[in-house]
């Protein structure tokens, strides 16, 4: 099709697309995050709902630290907590009621770019009673930072809980044998350790954009000019 003064030939237009640094994620730092936990720490404690905060950086973007605590949205009870007999007498095993989750977590960075860091590392936790000993595993975060340096994530750790104690209470009953014993404590036995979060926060420091370069313009369909109207 030839174009000519009837015809003139189309044009683009479009948005230029905002561009950031290539490491803006990691550069968006330190941060603030709120976070929803679940908990699941065998021959320990379990948890469906916990709310807490985090706070965190990436150091040299190529190691991100955080710290972080989490507070139960019910009473935390022991999975040991029940009752059992011996010599006639109601041995009980319960420990404190923990009130508290805190730990921390370290990693590498292994992917960052303008908006997304996966940083694997290791991830350790306890609660505010020493009885229920601590937690120790691998930490997986996935971690996306807009333009504006809002934070959302979800970071997976599993590993193992090792240390920690739980009483034995000795109740005398009417027809048995006098305790042997009024308390005593064991060594809790290791289980595994699952702790599933899921963030939203704010980063600081978040690089400012790019110029514009035209190449990244978003392509848009054609638009043809309208044939000059003629008067007479």
């Amino acid at each position: 099709m030839a174009y000519g003064p009837e015809y003139p030939p189309p044009y683009y237009y479009g948005r230029l697309k905002v561009r950031f640094p290539d490491h803006a994620a990691v550069s968006t730092s330190p941060f603030l995050d709120m976070t929803i936990a679940s908990v699941s720490w065998e021959n320990r404690i379990e948890q469906f709902l916990n709310v807490g905060a985090q706070f965190g950086a990436y150091l040299g973007e190529r190691v991100r630290v955080t710290a972080r605590v989490a507070l139960p949205t019910s009473s935390l009870s022991d999975q040991f907590s029940h009752s059992a007999y011996e010599d006639g007498n109601t041995i009980i095993e319960k420990s404190k009621a923990a009130s508290l989750f805190y730990g921390a977590t370290l990693g590498i960075v292994a992917v960052g770019n303008q908006t997304f860091v996966l940083a694997p590392g290791i991830a350790f936790m306890r609660t505010d009673v020493s009885d229920y000993g601590s937690t120790l595993g691998l930490s997986l975060p996935f971690e996306w930072v807009t333009g504006e340096g809002l934070r959302v994530g979800v970071e997976l750790d599993l590993g193992r809980g090792f240390g920690g104690k739980y009483r034995e209470l000795c109740t005398n009953n009417a027809y048995s044998s006098p305790c042997t014993f009024g308390e005593r404590t064991k060594d809790r036995e290791s289980g595994s350790a699952l702790w599933l979060q899921f963030v939203l926060g704010f980063g600081f420091n978040h690089p400012a954009a790019l110029a514009p370069d035209p190449a990244t313009r978003e392509s848009s369909p054609p638009v043809y000019r309208a044939p000059p109207q003629y008067g007479y």
